[in-house]
């Protein structure tokens, strides 16, 4: 049977000049793969004004948080990249599991940082 699941019946026959044909059977089933369960971030909203590095520490961690379970020699990655300008920005970040028993399974959220104030001079 697949891999991902399934069974097969398997017969044996013994044959002998003596007797009539003696067979038995048994079943051979793999279980069904777990489906994914991907679980993305909420949306998360940084204030303005922050040191870069505090946004991009704050990014990684958002980025780190999505978890999965379920699948077959699955595994996640994410589209994320960089982390939006510490002045303001926004990023939709999509995150991926690949697993060897069913199609890609996605998941979308938005890290922004918001909009620095405007300078007024006078």
């Amino acid at each position: 049977p697949d891999a991902c699941g399934g069974s097969k019946t398997v017969t044996w026959t013994v044959t002998s000049s003596c007797t009539g044909p003696v067979t038995c059977t048994a079943v051979f089933t793999v279980a069904d793969a777990p489906a994914v369960v991907l679980n993305c971030p909420a949306n998360q909203t940084e204030a303005a004004c922050q040191t870069q590095a505090a946004i991009d520490a704050a990014y990684s961690a958002w980025l780190a948080s999505a978890t999965f379970s379920g699948g077959c020699n699955a595994a996640i990655s994410n589209n994320g990249g960089v982390a939006p300008n510490a002045c303001g920005g926004s990023k939709t970040v999509t995150w991926t599991v690949t697993s060897s028993c069913e199609p890609d399974v996605t998941c979308s959220a938005v890290f922004t940082v918001l909009d620095a104030p405007v300078v007024v001079l006078t």
